[in-house]
């Protein structure tokens, strides 16, 4: 056997075998969020879904970053916003504005999930069929009317599970 041959195998058989005690990091997951006002009107929202997704152990710049475009009250560029955004490879798409950044979302992709807020009626405007049923990949909808709360109580009920102690999951005399 050649020399340097042998001291590039030891070489790679010694760094090879050295194990390190690194943490391995979580995968960080691309947010996609497309808001059709400006970006001056936008702070709070994004201090509130910071403050949702922190809820739910997400935290941005440890295990999710988010890329946000704004349409500037242009709504001919949500359409091209939209796909920026699914070309990008998000996880999740937040449509966020007026029914037409959702709209543009829907149309964008059939495969991302999209979570839009929305004071419109989803069923009225298109993007679902049913409250019940909403199929395809609209997956979240707050603000909902008064005429939608007899729903939002019949999920409720559906999903809500008694803790293990047998007592209720919530109490009515403690605030949210």
């Amino acid at each position: 056997m050649r020399r340097r041959e042998f001291i590039a195998g030891l070489g790679a058989a010694i760094t090879g075998s050295i194990r390190t005690n690194a943490q391995v990091l979580p995968p960080v997951s691309l947010v996609g969020y497309l808001y059709a006002g400006p970006a001056e009107g936008f702070a709070f929202r994004q201090v509130a879904f910071r403050k949702g997704l922190a809820e739910t152990d997400y935290f941005e710049g440890c295990n999710v970053a988010i890329e946000t475009h704004w349409a500037r009250n242009e709504s001919f560029r949500l359409a091209d916003l939209a796909g920026e955004l699914v070309d990008r490879g998000v996880a999740v798409l937040v449509a966020s504005g007026n029914a037409q950044a959702v709209l543009a979302a829907k149309a964008a992709t059939t495969t991302i999930p999209i979570v839009f807020g929305l004071a419109a009626d989803p069923v009225e405007i298109g993007l679902v069929s049913s409250l019940d049923h909403p199929g395809g990949n609209i997956t979240g909808h707050h603000r909902c009317h008064l005429h939608q709360r007899r729903y939002r109580v019949k999920t409720s009920r559906t999903t809500a599970r008694p803790s293990s102690a047998g007592q209720p999951c919530c109490d009515a005399h403690q605030p949210e």
